[in-house]
């Protein structure tokens, strides 16, 4: 819950969910991997680069700190990690009653974030929509740019 006081962290949770609202099914279920990989399960690099023996890697994903297990395995020499590519993690099937296949990780969350937000801006759809928090409703966008 703590990191959803993050502005950054909760605009692109938001942005996520805005991207899904008229995109393919195939869209959708990518989305929803980028956000499966990130916000519940991704890793971030503590120093200038990963070490694969150190397993330098602190957690940012919900769904590890909600695990106690799992958290451990997935900093542990055991763990598959791979550097968080949207296209990689979009391929990859999320695992919801055993631990991950795979974790991915960033240098930083803005790094993540970035590559997230590249990705959303790829998918065809035929229309777009903008969040106004000021009056708390959408807005439907026309400009063909999507």
């Amino acid at each position: 819950m703590a990191m959803f006081l993050n502005p950054t962290y909760a605009q692109l949770s938001q942005e996520i969910g805005i991207a899904s609202l008229n995109c393919s099914e195939k869209d959708c279920d990518a989305l929803i991997r980028l956000y499966f990989f990130t916000f519940e399960f991704g890793l971030l690099v503590e120093g200038e680069k990963f070490d694969e023996k150190k397993r330098n890697l602190k957690v940012y994903g919900a769904g590890l700190l909600s695990c106690f297990d799992e958290l451990q395995f997935s900093v542990s020499p055991d763990a598959k990690i791979y550097p968080f590519e949207p296209n990689d993690a979009i391929e990859m099937e999320p695992e919801v009653t055993k631990f991950q296949k795979g974790y991915f990780y960033s240098m930083t969350i803005d790094e993540a974030f970035h590559k997230i937000k590249s990705y959303i801006s790829t998918i065809k759809r035929p229309y777009s929509f903008h969040y106004d928090p000021l009056t708390q409703s959408m807005k439907k966008l026309t400009n063909g740019l999507h």
